[in-house]
């Protein structure tokens, strides 16, 4: 009856034309932004202006047709800048001619027209085989009892995105449900227990939660391309570091690029199970692809894309050890180093895991974004995904800098630079030392043992989330507090 032919692809601002096609009864289509009827057409041609506003924003854009008589005749949506991200998932649900679920099917679209390098799925925290087209039979719900139905799909360029689907409970067995996550920052662990829960409300009411998880964490890294260089130089001091933490190390092994893996663990902020993605900081163009069960996307609709690379683990070191060791592909284009940041961080929110997004900068950044870095924090922060800045430029040791201070030197330049990344991105970290690399790493581990998800019922924009009286700790994550 309805459907967009226009799709919001990639992080978009200001005004933009949409275009609709409607079944022959439709008399009128009415376009709702976040809830506020912007637009409404009423003939040929189907189509409106919609001004997404100066600043990037999450928002939910429906168009309702409606006939003669006003009476609604169907609706459809899509969200922007929350996805379509370069890889979407859906779970399409079989039924038997009872309606009950009997199978499942893993769907996706990207932006990519690249292998796959995984497609899970699961029901209940339970692996489910698929066959050659990402399909699986479900076993039979208990009475009453309510499905998580989760599905993840990598590719092999490192994108991935998740999908989940409540099934059965008291929406009875024959319906789904789609889900929302919420990330808090909590003092303590939350009850695993499921329901309603009071304090956390959607529209003013309490919201439903169905799985509450701490797990793993995704950390999505963005580097300018001046930082490189200065990792580099500031790689032999680390490895001293790690040396003198135990003097059974007196060298460096090339093999296993010379780190001890339990020291690299205690000092490299990972986790086992947790996943680093590299963002690289330009962008390409790509044409669209999808699963076999997908439908053909727009024709025209390609999209720009930001290469990830990984994920990677423990397996490669801690946190610093990667970092100082980074060799990114040579820049094809321009950097856009907060389009990649705002990239990444619209990616993390589709995670549904604890999650954070580091962009380490150097002396000489250079940034051809089409958004404000500035902007691209407020973004995160209504996301509730935390961003970490960290500046690295080769630093004098502490001895010059005392020398320099007694004798009434001026500001260095270098301090002078520092002063003018703060200026322009927000609070910033100097990791420019080992000890200052080292307890930044430690601050962005605390921040994401902080963290904990609850899956809720239904799809939500996160401004649609509040807190009343919450218990004691807990706190909605608030991606622009971190540094």
């Amino acid at each position: 009856m309805i459907r967009f032919l226009t799709l919001l692809l990639g992080l978009v601002i200001g005004p933009w034309p949409v275009a609709l096609d409607v079944g022959p009864d439709v008399a009128r289509v009415d376009l709702l932004l976040d809830g506020v009827e912007v637009a409404s057409v009423a003939g040929e041609p189907w189509q409106a202006t919609v001004d997404l506003g100066e600043e990037l924003a999450p928002h939910h854009l429906v168009a309702v047709a409606r006939g003669a008589d006003g009476a609604e005749l169907g609706r459809t949506e899509q969200w922007i800048n929350l996805g379509p991200s370069p890889l979407e998932v859906e779970l399409d649900v079989e039924r038997d001619e009872a309606g009950k679920p009997v199978a499942a099917r893993v769907i996706w679209q990207s932006v990519e027209d690249l292998a796959i390098e995984r497609v899970t799925l699961s029901l209940d925290g339970e692996p489910l085989p698929l066959d050659e087209r990402y399909r699986a039979a479900l076993p039979p719900l208990p009475q009453d009892a309510l499905g998580l139905l989760q599905a993840e799909v990598v590719l092999a360029s490192g994108a991935a995105a998740q999908a989940g689907r409540l099934l059965g409970g008291r929406y009875g067995e024959h319906s789904e449900v789609g889900l929302t996550t919420v990330p808090l920052r909590v003092g303590r662990r939350l009850p695993r227990g499921t329901g309603k829960l009071a304090w956390l409300r959607v529209a003013g009411e309490p919201a439903a939660a169905v799985a509450v998880e701490r797990g793993d964490a995704d950390i999505l890294v963005v580097t300018d391309r001046s930082a490189l260089p200065e990792l580099d130089s500031l790689k032999e001091r680390y490895e001293r570091w790690v040396a003198k933490q135990d003097k059974s190390i007196r060298g460096l092994d090339t093999a296993n690029k010379g780190v001890n893996p339990a020291l690299t663990l205690l000092s490299g902020g990972l986790d086992p199970g947790d996943r680093v993605w590299y963002v690289a900081p330009e962008a390409e163009r790509v044409r669209p692809a999808a699963s076999p069960a997908a439908s053909a996307a727009a024709p025209g609709q390609a999209a720009w894309l930001f290469r990830r690379f990984g994920p990677v683990g423990v397996e490669l070191g801690g946190l610093p050890n990667q970092l100082l060791r980074l060799n990114l592909p040579p820049a094809a284009a321009p950097q856009r180093l907060a389009d990649a940041v705002a990239t990444a961080g619209r990616d993390a929110y589709g995670s549904g895991r604890p999650r954070a997004v580091l962009a380490v900068v150097g002396p000489g950044m250079e940034d051809a974004s089409i958004h404000r870095f500035q902007a691209v924090r407020r973004y995160l922060g209504s996301l509730g995904v935390p961003l970490h800045v960290w500046y690295v430029e080769h630093a004098p040791g502490r001895r010059y800098n005392r020398v320099l201070r007694s004798a009434g030197a001026p500001p260095s330049n270098r301090d002078q630079r520092l002063a003018d990344a703060e200026a322009r991105l927000g609070p910033v970290t100097d990791v420019s030392r080992v000890g200052a690399l080292i307890a930044a790493t430690a601050a962005l581990r605390e921040d994401l043992d902080s963290q904990q998800i609850v899956w809720i019922e239904g799809r939500f924009l996160p401004s649609a989330v509040t807190l009343v009286e919450p218990p004691r700790g807990v706190s909605l994550l608030d991606g622009a507090a971190a540094r």
